[in-house]
């Protein structure tokens, strides 16, 4: 049983965690079951009751039946802290270039991509690479939700057409073209979609928000808008 195991498989998936969490728990036969049953049981007593005596937990908070409310409390805060643990991963990886190959940049597809010594390529190649590979490949994740670079990604994409533009691509989200379901989550984004035009003449400071799936409203993330 392996934590690390576990995050890695989180930091690999298409889907929002919140979603594969619940997916695994219910499951009988899923391949990380055991993992996730042995973090779980290995949650301390004291964030487990700061959870269940949480006002917004109690307002807010949904009982998965037939899984007692202590039982969903464990579930809550896996999903916070998890997402936490597998940014930390990700970072770890990407620093630790000596100790792992630099992925996915020692795949095939890469063979003869000019990558720069940030590890960066234009982004106009990844797109060639889209267009001719078995396989699909993501800009390298921000936020701890796959679908997080949705907007971002499309205006890149707009943006290669008049400069060069060149990004990281994520070393764990890598996938099959054949059964890859492009969904993107917007509902999990609140606000306006950013405006790139607009920010050249931006007369006050402007905050994009990320609310992501925690319990506690009060930690909801808001970030300025920050161009270059």
């Amino acid at each position: 049983m392996s934590n690390i195991e576990l995050i890695k498989y989180f930091a690999s998936i298409d889907k929002p965690l919140i979603f594969e969490i619940n997916d695994i728990v219910f499951s009988s036969i899923h391949p990380q079951k055991e993992n996730l049953n042995y973090y779980l049981e290995n949650i301390d007593e004291y964030n487990i009751n700061e959870i269940l005596s949480n006002n917004d937990y109690k307002l807010f908070g949904k009982q998965m039946k037939p899984l007692s409310w202590r039982d969903n409390a464990k579930i809550s805060y896996a999903k916070s802290h998890l997402d936490k643990e597998i940014g930390r991963f990700r970072l770890d990886f990407l620093l630790n270039d000596s100790i792992n190959p630099t992925t996915p940049y020692d795949l095939t597809e890469f063979k003869d991509i000019e990558i720069d010594d940030n590890n960066l390529i234009s982004i106009s190649k990844m797109q060639e690479i889209l267009k001719s590979s078995k396989r699909i490949f993501q800009i390298l994740l921000t936020l701890p939700v796959p679908n997080s670079m949705y907007w971002c990604a499309a205006h890149l994409f707009a943006l290669s057409k008049t400069c060069d533009v060149k990004v990281r691509l994520d070393p764990f989200l890598i996938f099959n073209k054949d059964g890859f379901s492009q969904m993107n989550y917007k509902m999990f984004i609140y606000g306006k979609p950013p405006d790139l035009n607009s920010y050249n003449s931006l007369k006050e400071t402007t905050h994009v928000r990320w609310m992501d799936d925690q319990y506690d409203f009060s930690q909801t993330q808001f970030t300025d808008a920050v161009w270059i």
